[in-house]
């Protein structure tokens, strides 16, 4: 018997009462190519652990949003609104829930209001801003988010001329609802800094596709200026108030 070209060519005569057996070879591993699949396999786990993620796209050394005239304070909102992007709609940017019984509905105004925590008027005016600005539109009273800016599951809508970031569901869930509505402000100025942030090693830093050996720390006064805060003042993160 031979192979070629994944067609089998029997060089004998089979009888009745016998069968072929093909044993395929079982293929080593490279110890490099053994040490990628088990750090794929940790990132997987990671993933799941948090709720999986979806993604953020920005323009590339800029604060996460400058380019278009949302509220500093509805840039938390809408990122933690963008975890309950559904995964499997045919349309992208839908914005579903699980209810108690495990089924999927999609997010209504009243119930996107209670999941914002926020009273009548910061939800009219966060619900304008974000049209507006064509972060969330919708369609026979079912919301969605645009997947020019967050997407999940469709890597084709990332571009190449921006950067994008993962944002771990889990951890921007319990970032948003332990915050009070008036700290969402302080949260977002966190969140800008996401372009910021080394590659490797989490350092807030101006150039963060370079070495770590080569990349240039922000300072406070740095980090003022990116944000828009006045000069000399330090933000408690801890209360959203500024010191002077």
């Amino acid at each position: 018997m031979s192979y070629k070209k994944g067609i089998i060519k029997v060089d004998k005569i089979i009888k009745d009462n016998e069968e072929i057996i093909i044993k395929r070879r079982k293929r080593n591993l490279t110890d490099k190519q053994k040490n990628f699949l088990n750090k794929n396999d940790d990132f997987k786990n990671h993933c799941k652990s948090l709720g999986g993620y979806v993604h953020m796209v920005y323009c590339k050394n800029e604060v996460v949003f400058n380019d278009i005239n949302i509220d500093k304070a509805n840039i938390s909102r809408i990122m933690y609104l963008a975890t309950f992007i559904d995964y499997n709609d045919k349309k992208e940017g839908l914005l579903t829930i699980k209810g108690s019984s495990f089924k999927t509905t999609h997010i209504d105004r009243k119930k996107m209001q209670q999941l914002l925590n926020l009273g009548d008027t910061a939800f009219k005016s966060f619900l304008k801003n974000c049209k507006e600005n064509e972060l969330i539109y919708e369609v026979d009273k079912k919301f969605y988010i645009n997947p020019l800016y967050f997407n999940k599951g469709n890597t084709d809508l990332l571009s190449s001329d921006k950067g994008y970031s993962r944002l771990f569901i889990n951890t921007i869930r319990e970032l948003y609802v332990n915050c009070k509505p008036s700290q969402h402000k302080t949260l977002t100025n966190i969140y800008q800094l996401i372009p910021f942030i080394h590659y490797s090693n989490n350092l807030i830093c101006h150039n963060p596709e370079a070495l770590e050996v080569e990349a240039r720390p922000m300072s406070l006064k740095d980090i003022g200026i990116k944000l828009k805060i006045e000069n000399n003042i330090t933000i408690n993160l801890s209360t959203g108030k500024n010191d002077k």
